[in-house]
């Protein structure tokens, strides 16, 4: 990574004919810091490439932080931005000086977002790959996109749904362009009334929260993070899911009801890509879903936003669980392959994912062999009227970064973790348990995890017997309120 910044004063960048050609590592030039940026002076037209070995993301980006003005007296001239990096942006105001007009052109396949009000005068073409909008400032009627080319909208922090409804009404668009709503920036909504006759796509990694209308003849295209549909009957035409990217409908209140999800899940209209998510959420209020969830192979269901959804029917989906936040409650976890509030999924590790929210158990006792990977710091709540029990020996998955598994509730019989907590890797990833509530939790595995546990509720007992091992050599236990109960012989050094 490299960075062409001021050092005790702001400074200008001339750059003449040979433009910029980013092969590969990141590139930041100039910075929002006061003394520390750069603007960009364009001595003639010229090609800037970004990530041209290939790559993408910010380790690979080309990132332009502040303004790029064509000089002075050149006349009729073009920026060409190019490359296959689909996280290059410019934020400062893109213009020309007297004399001069700048058009730009989008090549390659990779994206460039402009985020700053810009105000050349000349067109913007878009032949290949995307180009981002991420403020008002060119006139719509210069903007032209080729078949094949996208233009999208930042839709957090960026443009407002009425603004972007004036660009997509006032450019140009080829048959077989595109558009799109990207979210890379984060989470936002949508309340425009989107009527046109390009395919619709949702970009960037974060939520999408739509409570406008949607008139896709083309389709809607969720291509990257989550969808999530305020209330019925807000799109028309065809909604298609990529692997990984989530549809997300809101239950209850002025959301879907039952009926309106089980008619969503049933149409030939709605369609999913491999590992992708359909979700149901409780923003509306807690919500109780007793529908069928049916199998559509590799997709899985996800739980997201605040408040707690109820699965109550025999869910037959056997992609998986995701829990991302508010509470997901269930009174029936089977084993792995056998239909269940929880579904279906094999007792792998993404069977459930722990992603930032609480799975609640509230029935009369369960045993289960499923695994569960822990993406974030999640809770595993015990709230029946008998004990739920993970006697699976095998390891958790743990992403990259450290994070707490919470173990709560209130059921005080014996409620038992076997999985082995453990690290994704040493170092500062590591896995740490915390047991609060007045509950009882057993840590009955051969746990591997270097992170505290840490006792502040209830009763957390440590089970040693028969040569188990709960605490790792290098973990430390904490009892700060609550029991700690030890069975068979440990090695353990407890903090109080």
């Amino acid at each position: 990574v490299h960075n062409i910044l001021g050092d005790t004063a702001n400074r200008t960048l001339t750059i003449g004919a040979q433009g910029i050609n980013h092969f590969s590592g990141g590139l930041t030039i100039g910075s929002a810091t006061d003394l520390q940026k750069v603007d960009v002076i364009l001595a003639t037209g010229q090609k800037w490439n970004s990530a041209r070995g290939g790559g993408s993301g910010s380790a690979q980006a080309l990132f332009i932080n502040n303004n790029v003005t064509l000089a002075d007296g050149l006349g009729a001239q073009t920026l060409e931005l190019s490359g296959t990096n689909t996280g290059t942006y410019i934020n400062g105001i893109i213009g020309n000086g007297t004399g001069s007009t700048l058009s730009i052109v989008k090549t390659g396949a990779g994206i460039w977002a402009l985020n700053g009000v810009n105000t050349y005068s000349g067109t913007t073409q878009i032949n290949e790959g995307g180009l981002r909008l991420g403020a008002a400032g060119l006139v719509p009627s210069s903007i032209s996109v080729a078949t094949g080319a996208t233009l999208g909208f930042r839709v957090n922090g960026g443009m407002t749904s009425a603004e972007m409804a004036t660009y997509i009404s006032g450019s140009n668009f080829s048959t077989g362009s595109f558009i799109a709503l990207d979210t890379s920036n984060g989470g936002g909504s949508y309340d425009g009334n989107y009527n046109a006759p390009q395919r619709l796509l949702k970009t960037g990694g974060n939520n999408l929260i739509l409570t406008g209308t949607i008139n896709a003849t083309a389709g809607l295209g969720v291509n990257e993070g989550g969808l999530v549909l305020a209330a019925p009957s807000l799109v028309t035409g065809n909604i298609s899911v990529a692997t990984n990217a989530s549809l997300i409908v809101r239950g209850g209140g002025s959301g879907f009801n039952a009926a309106q999800i089980e008619a969503l899940r049933a149409s030939a209209s709605l369609t999913f890509a491999g590992t992708s998510y359909f979700g149901i959420s409780a923003f509306n209020g807690d919500f109780a879903y007793g529908g069928v969830i049916p199998d559509s192979g590799t997709t899985r269901f996800t739980k997201q936003e605040a408040n707690t959804l109820f699965l109550t029917g025999q869910n037959t989906y056997t992609g998986g669980t995701q829990i991302a936040g508010g509470t997901l409650s269930v009174s029936d976890i089977k084993n792995g392959g056998v239909a269940s509030q929880m579904g279906a999924s094999s007792n792998v590790a993404n069977g459930i994912i722990f992603a930032g929210g609480r799975l609640q158990y509230t029935g009369a006792g369960a045993t289960t062999n499923r695994l569960f990977n822990l993406t974030a710091s999640s809770t595993l709540e015990a709230s029946g009227t008998g004990a739920l029990v993970f006697n699976n020996t095998g390891t958790i998955t743990a992403e990259n970064g450290s994070r707490t598994l919470n173990l709560t509730g209130y059921n005080t019989d014996d409620n038992q973790m076997g999985l082995n907590l453990a690290n994704v890797t040493t170092g500062t990833n590591i896995t740490s348990i915390v047991k609060n509530g007045s509950g009882k939790w057993i840590l009955s595995g051969n746990n591997t995890h270097t992170g505290n546990t840490t006792v502040r509720g209830g009763t957390l007992v440590l089970d040693y017997s028969g040569g188990k091992n709960p605490i790792s050599a290098t973990g430390a236990v904490t009892l700060q309120s609550g029991i700690l109960e030890v069975r068979g012989s440990g090695p353990e050094t407890i903090s109080t």
